[in-house]
């Protein structure tokens, strides 16, 4: 069972909702599995002002800054909070940085699963943080009421995704299996026995690839209303193309949760 996750928030303003999402999924699965939780609030420096400029604006960028450090204390302190009265095991620290993609690279090897807030902020590093990624990431979003969708295309990363989605224990209300493509009936056989070999059945949808691969996914999300999307993000051809591609990228804009595995 997993043993440590990794929540990063944005301590700029952001979607109250997006950032609700995120704490409440990371305390949720943290609190399930008793594991400990690394709380980290991100403040972005990148937009530092320099020389002449600063100068002139000194007084009113000292007082961004130190609203800025007062608003990320508070909520690391809340998550804090929020973690001690769940009685899990927790470290919560506030970094500025201009890196964040450096941050996360470095952060992530003491963790079992990332979860991050869904927002512009995330979307800027996320698809170049998924490239070198060793840990499944949860990008915290609506959550329905029915099974775990899993995009299955035959590929290494969906492979790791199966993987991922009994290791992590997201099996309990149930799992669907969803390919498309000419091979998509012999594809998700192999899943489906492969989840079965490990006592956890699963309903196999096939689909012939007609339209954009990533409006066929999300259909077939509105129909099962999932608790949580599953993507491996590199895949081998055609529509099972890196996360660069338009079928991931399209769903990354969406709002449903989604586990993204390397």
């Amino acid at each position: 069972m997993p043993g440590r996750v990794l929540l990063l928030l944005q301590a700029h303003p952001s979607s109250f909702d997006a950032r609700a999402q995120a704490r409440g999924q990371a305390l949720a699965f943290a609190r399930a599995r008793a594991a400990g939780l690394d709380v980290v609030v991100l403040l972005d420096a990148s937009s530092r002002l320099s020389g002449a400029e600063a100068s002139v604006t000194a007084l009113f960028t000292h007082q961004e800054e130190d609203d800025a450090w007062r608003h990320a204390h508070a909520l690391s302190a809340a998550v804090a909070q929020e973690a001690q009265a769940a009685g899990l095991a927790f470290t919560a620290r506030d970094v500025e940085t201009a890196h964040p993609l450096e941050l996360l690279s470095a952060a992530e090897a003491a963790c079992d699963m990332v979860v991050l807030e869904r927002g512009a902020a995330t979307l800027r590093f996320l698809p170049h943080y998924l490239e070198d990624a060793s840990r499944p990431c949860l990008l915290a979003g609506r959550q329905g009421t029915g099974p775990v969708l899993i995009a299955y295309d035959g590929g290494g990363a969906s492979a790791r995704a199966l993987q991922q989605v009994l290791w992590l224990g997201l099996g309990s209300a149930g799992v669907t299996l969803l390919s498309l493509g000419a091979d998509a009936e012999a594809d998700v056989g192999v899943a489906a026995r492969y989840l079965a070999s490990h006592a956890l059945a699963a309903q196999c949808v096939t689909r012939p690839l007609g339209g954009h691969p990533a409006a066929q996914i999300e259909a077939e999300a509105q129909a099962l209303d999932p608790s949580l999307l599953v993507l491996g993000v590199r895949g081998r051809h055609g529509w099972r193309r890196a996360l660069t591609g338009s079928t991931c990228q399209r769903l990354l804009h969406g709002d449903r949760a989604l586990l993204l595995v390397p």
